[in-house]
């Protein structure tokens, strides 16, 4: 049972908005007295991360602090990107962190000291597409995929003792995302991504970044999160994380009150957000034979081998393809997980297209057609 537990969680491991409308969102963060002042964009300085600690409601999941990252950019573009790291639902998964899932930020404290210089974080390297950007960190350490509103009690048997675990993650990105819509209302050019559990924070939070940032091109990109898991996981985690309340409630067929999230699929989420804004694109990225997802899939008891997960993989991709026209999709040769941090970013290459070519024309004003690797193409299930 407990290989079980940690296989499903691993599935998730990888290495400007207004106050009133960001509330719609369900119990929305008190913005007053309970946060701590924050400098301006113009306090911090150019072209640095600077670690911001707003207080209040914002918590790891063990109640350790918790603040978010900017890195102040030379050109009117935003990358907002969503941190991986896990995530729990219950006694045996949240009792075991760090094994399991990631319930504080140090390491990207360390990261920040040591100096970020990989991936999309070289802004010395030509080839990035997003040397320069202004760049919002969301980081991860409540085990809700960024999602949650809930403090939970988690209860073990035989006489475990009982704690109490924050999963907060939805509050916390809503307090990141307020001060950049306050200090940045109006970036030419959003790009929203993630790795891992970042990608899911990455499509969660999309429609809520398109809806506040109108007058903003938004493009959102899913970096191996394909989300081939089995039908209990939601069904699981997303009522005890309170996760139904950040549901998009103003797309009627992402509304909870509405919609029987039983029925949902991550499919329908990308396909409803990108008809209803159908002017932004949303993306996912995914290697054809992804080790990490593979891998933990099979062992979480999902059907087949690394062929049967890529059929799953790509069936989904050919499904929101088939039903929404502005999205795209980038499948790669390999079995690597994640490309937005690695140092081979600039490497990648998939039907002769590179990745960082195909990036540069998704975040400009003509998105490219997707593309697959040889043998690789999306396809329906037989």
């Amino acid at each position: 049972m407990r290989l079980l537990l940690v296989s499903v969680l691993a599935i998730f491991v990888a290495c400007g908005p207004d106050a009133e409308g960001l509330g719609d969102a369900g119990p929305a963060v008190d913005a007053g007295s309970r946060l701590s002042p924050l400098p301006a964009l113009a306090d911090l300085t150019p072209e640095t991360w600077t670690e911001l600690s707003p207080g209040g409601d914002t918590t790891c999941s063990r109640g350790q602090d918790w603040g978010f990252f900017f890195r102040p950019g030379t050109i009117d573009k935003l990358v907002i990107e969503f941190q991986g790291g896990g995530a729990c639902w219950n006694y045996a998964t949240c009792s075991i962190a760090d094994a399991i899932f990631k319930d504080n930020i140090e390491d990207v404290r360390d990261a920040v000291s040591q100096g970020l210089r990989r991936g999309i974080y070289d802004h010395t390297n030509p080839d990035n597409p997003f040397a320069g950007w202004h760049h919002l960190f969301i980081p991860y350490c409540t085990g809700d995929i960024h999602w949650g509103r809930a403090t939970v009690e988690y209860t073990g048997e035989n006489g475990a003792a009982p704690f109490i675990l924050e999963h907060k993650g939805a509050v916390n990105s809503e307090v990141a995302l307020r001060w950049v819509g306050e200090n940045l209302p109006s970036p030419e050019t959003i790009f929203v991504g993630g790795c891992s559990a970042g990608a899911y924070g990455s499509i969660g939070w999309a429609p809520y970044i398109m809806r506040d940032f109108p007058n903003s091109k938004v493009v959102q990109m899913g970096d191996c999160g394909a989300g081939i898991i089995t039908d209990r996981f939601l069904q699981d985690s997303f009522p005890g994380w309170h996760a139904l309340d950040t549901l998009p409630g103003w797309i009627e067929n992402l509304d909870p009150v509405r919609t029987d999230f039983g029925t949902l699929e991550l499919k329908d989420l990308y396909a409803e957000v990108g008809k209803f804004y159908p002017d932004q694109n949303v993306a996912q990225y995914n290697t054809v034979l992804d080790e990490n997802q593979v891998f933990y899939y099979t062992a979480m008891g999902g059907e087949g081998d690394a062929e049967d997960w890529s059929v799953k993989m790509r069936d989904q991709i050919h499904r929101i393809a088939d039903e929404t026209p502005n999205f795209r999709s980038f499948i790669a040769p390999g079995e690597q997980h994640c490309i937005l941090p690695r140092s081979n970013f600039y490497d990648v290459e998939s039907d002769g297209v590179r990745l960082v070519d195909w990036l540069r024309e998704l975040v400009g004003p003509n998105a490219p057609d997707s593309v697959a690797c040889e043998g690789c193409e999306p396809q329906p299930l037989p």
